[in-house]
């Protein structure tokens, strides 16, 4: 599967960059009001206040600081595998499993015939 590159590439993602530090500011203004309307509520608790007071300051600094870098499309990938694909690759392929050979010909049977060889092709009842 080969991907085009559209022609305004660069252009889209200046746009992308500039709506998506426009949604983090209006994150952090919220943010901002939530911490606002906490510190009021706190005010009458003490014990509370330490809490209320932690968030407002975050919101504040968050409001100030913008947030740099970006928001990945997709799902981002580890870098270092786990290996457990591998494992169940090799399982899969081994010499000691007789169900992948079994599976393997009765599917091709039952293309090649029209009838497979044992009727549970789909691994249904």
């Amino acid at each position: 599967m080969s991907t085009t590159v559209p022609s305004n590439a660069e252009e889209l993602a200046a746009t992308a960059r500039r709506v998506e530090l426009e949604a983090n500011r209006l994150k952090a203004e919220a943010q901002l009001i939530l911490g606002q309307y906490e510190f009021e509520l706190a005010k009458t608790q003490p014990k509370k206040l330490a809490s209320a007071t932690a968030k407002l300051e975050a919101a504040v600094k968050a409001l100030k600081e913008p947030a740099e870098g970006y928001t990945p499309i997709g799902t981002k990938y580890p870098v270092n595998s786990s290996g457990r694909r591998t494992a169940l690759a090799q399982f899969i392929a081994s010499k000691d499993n007789p169900l992948t050979a079994r599976v393997a010909i009765n599917h091709m049977w039952m293309r090649h015939f029209g009838k497979p060889l044992v009727a549970t092709v789909f691994n249904s009842p």
